[in-house]
């Protein structure tokens, strides 16, 4: 039942879990196909329907809010098969004899109010077994906290699920032999645990069968019985056993051998594709099921035969993680990652050289305790919306503030991160907002870094027909990042970085994308370089329009020519009756038609130090900036003293595409982008591209010698 349905909320929504057997089973069906290797050699589609109808009809008696919600539109099927591998692993490994009493399983999900709703951080299933002793009148209970989970690789989050269900339960379950005093509300805890077996499905309690001696689920229903219910509700009873179980299987670990761990209190069970279908059919697969049940019952002898409530190692850390503090359950809770069943832990770096998944969950971690620490309340992004994204230098970690948590409290622990990451004195912590989450961009260090080679973006990049542009570098996410100098958010560019933080390797970068990927028919380029070495390799390029300027009177002078073609251009398009460059060669053979032009000036503020060449070089850039792109004559403007001084706001207003590498400050990175942010960059090409109304994160490209001069033809 779902309520609340309806364009006014008013309507209250019923359907049956048996009217989905028939989609949900298909959906079975396709998953295990495409998760587990040579399927059809093994099993053959009756046998696999069958399974599948299994493992559904089991669902839905265990855990019915699972089953409704598999109707849906959300992706649960990995959450089915998971719980479906871990049942019978606990079967297996920690089975129940219940003499004259019964055992009953409660899912979780069924009981959101015992814990804090959706966002709980809790196991998917419990199983509480009664042993009724009828000549003494003594009750002993075994109680099992489940979670299973399928997964692409290890999650270690299941660990400490199962643990935090345990810590819910420890005290509700104490039973009269131990030294802990009974809750004031653990008699109404007993009693709604008592009332939630008693509304499972019969498939989900198992009675002893005085037929013949056994046990076995009954499909009557079947009230707890009197001295049982009176016995555990008033806390006369023994607790034999509490235990955790975490199973984990991996669809891309294909190993044949199960690996079984104590982790404290939780017994882990890592199994993979290959005992996926033995597990979830518990024994369909012959194959496989022998050995799995022997590697089990093996583990199982080797086990204590109880662990008393006390006995549980609160203190014990997740693999690959830090555990937060302990002292706070709630403040645990927010701090721990929480991952949602239908999703993988964390998506792969799309660079082969980025670091180890396990490393960047102990970053993350280090952030949540040191902000807990600090007494800022946050939770972990959900798995969905990317809680950890890994860039060629840097990391961006997203957290959500707690109720009333203001998200300036999160930017002004900055240094106390800086310190809590060991960062290096020049590197600092990045701060931003994003769908709901405060970003958080931690920078690498130089082992942790990797970069991008021109040569690898020019093989994957391909160029506008009609379009001047070129490959700058890669994104987070590893995509190809371009200029389009055509377009008109972005027809002139303005650089700006500090000495070493890769400004004339991201300026190299462009040009010998633009001369590779352009013909000289189609490009000229008309460069100014105080320097003198930044631009020689294109000394004697069949691009460059006449010579390389020097100084500010050759600025001058290569300026007004561009803009005399600028103004020769509009007057030959309003003959033609074209408005654009492109509309315009359109119409012309490719020997006639006019090329693009780039005006590129290095090191603007030497051009600029004198006054009245200021004055004359910026005249020339406002007419060139304001009317030159239709014409196809671009800008790019390099720094390296971005200050207010150098770049007027009436200059950098006139140049819609920026490229911000590291700076000293924020006001620097101010009078670039307009906003602060590129002075916690990295260095080394690490850079904010803002262009088509968007700040990008991009790694600029290196061009090796070799690719220059391939670039250049030589």
């Amino acid at each position: 039942m779902e309520s609340g349905v309806g364009n006014n909320g008013l309507s209250t929504l019923i359907v049956s879990s048996g009217s989905g057997r028939e989609l949900i089973s298909a959906r079975i069906c396709r998953k295990l196909k495409r998760l587990v290797p040579n399927l059809a050699s093994r099993t053959d589609s009756s046998g696999l329907e069958k399974l599948a109808n299994s493992v559904y009809d089991e669902t839905r008696g265990l855990s019915p809010h699972l089953a409704l919600k598999a109707m849906g539109t959300s992706r649960v099927m990995e959450e089915i098969l998971g719980l479906a591998v871990a049942r019978t692993v606990s079967e297996e490994l920690i089975p129940t004899d219940i003499g004259q009493g019964l055992s009953a399983w409660l899912s979780l999900d069924e009981h959101l109010g015992w814990f804090e709703g959706n966002s709980s951080f809790r196991a998917d299933m419990c199983r509480i077994t009664f042993h009724w002793d009828k000549v003494e009148k003594a009750l002993s209970v075994d109680f099992l906290v489940l979670e299973g989970k399928l997964r692409q690789v290890f999650d270690p989050h299941g660990i400490k699920q199962v643990q935090e269900t345990m810590e819910f339960f420890r005290d509700i379950l104490a039973g009269e032999e131990s030294a802990q005093q009974d809750p004031v509300d653990g008699e109404m805890w007993r009693e709604r645990i008592l009332a939630a077996i008693e509304s499972t499905a019969a498939k989900a309690r198992t009675y002893p069968d005085a037929a013949n001696g056994t046990q076995e689920s009954t499909e009557t229903s079947q009230e707890i019985p009197l001295d049982i219910r009176q016995q555990f509700r008033s806390r006369k009873f023994r607790l034999r056993s509490f235990k955790g179980l975490y199973s984990a299987c991996m669809w891309e670990l294909g190993s044949p051998n199960l690996e079984i761990e104590q982790n404290g209190d939780v017994t882990t069970v890592r199994s993979s594709n290959q005992h996926l279908i033995a597990l979830a059919g518990s024994g369909t697969d012959s194959l496989q099921w022998e050995k799995i049940k022997d590697d089990l019952r093996e583990h199982r002898d080797e086990a204590p035969n109880e662990l008393a409530v006390g006995d549980s190692n609160s203190d014990v850390l997740m693999p690959e993680m830090n555990a937060p503090s302990q002292s706070n359950p709630s403040e645990m809770q927010e701090q721990s990652i929480e991952a949602p069943e239908n999703t993988i832990p964390l998506a792969e770096p799309v660079q082969a050289v980025g670091m180890e998944r396990s490393e960047l969950r102990r970053i993350y971690q280090s952030i949540l305790d040191c902000l807990a620490t600090h007494g800022v309340k946050v939770t972990a992004a959900l798995q969905d919306d990317e809680p950890i994204i890994e860039g060629p230098a840097s990391i961006l970690f997203k957290v959500r503030p707690g109720n009333g948590v203001d998200p300036k409290k999160v930017s002004e622990k900055g240094m106390a991160l800086k310190l809590a990451l060991a960062l290096e004195q020049d590197q600092n912590v990045g701060f931003g907002i994003d769908l709901g989450y405060v970003t958080i961009d931690v920078p690498k260090m130089p082992a942790q870094r990797y970069y991008v080679e021109a040569g690898s973006l020019w093989q994957v990049w391909k160029r506008p027909e009609t379009a001047l542009a070129a490959p700058l570098g890669r994104d987070r996410s590893g995509n190809v990042v371009e200029l389009n100098f055509s377009s008109p958010n972005s027809p002139h560019l303005l650089v700006g970085g500090t000495t070493g933080s890769g400004k004339s390797e991201a300026l190299n970068t462009l040009l010998f994308g633009l001369v590779k990927h352009y013909t000289p028919q189609e490009l000229r380029l008309m460069l100014v370089d105080p320097k003198g070495t930044e631009m020689l390799p294109f000394e004697n390029s069949e691009h460059l329009e006449g010579a390389i300027g020097w100084d500010d009177a050759d600025a001058i002078i290569l300026l007004k020519q561009a803009v005399d073609e600028m103004q020769r251009r509009y007057a030959l398009f309003k003959a033609a009756g074209t408005r654009t460059l492109a509309e315009f060669n359109a119409s012309l053979a490719n020997q006639e038609r006019l090329p693009w032009w780039l005006v590129v000036l290095d090191e603007y503020a030497d051009l600029t130090h004198d006054v009245q060449a200021k004055k004359d070089i910026e005249q020339e850039l406002k007419r060139l900036a304001q009317k030159a792109r239709a014409a196809g004559i671009h800008l790019i403007i390099a720094t390296q003293k971005p200050s207010a001084e150098v770049i007027s706001t009436n200059l950098r207003s006139n140049l819609p595409a920026q490229l911000a590498l590291r700076v000293k400050n924020s006001t620097e990175s101010r009078v670039i982008l307009d906003e602060a942010g590129a002075e916690v960059l990295n260095g080394k090409g690490d850079s904010f591209l803002k262009a088509d109304g968007k700040l990008t994160r991009v790694q600029c490209a290196w061009v090796k010698p070799e690719d220059q001069k391939h670039a250049l033809g030589k």
